[in-house]
């Protein structure tokens, strides 16, 4: 399990069973970004 806690308290978390790898963490980061409700600078 890998998790992110934003700014505004809103946990983000991802389960997965392999090991954690790039494709992985890249998957986690897309699923952030598609939660944005703001542009990022």
């Amino acid at each position: 399990m890998i998790s992110a806690i934003t700014n505004r308290g809103e946990l983000n978390f991802m389960i997965f069973e392999e090991m954690l790898r790039n494709a992985t963490f890249i998957e986690l980061t897309k699923r952030f970004l598609k939660q944005l409700t703001r542009e990022i600078y």
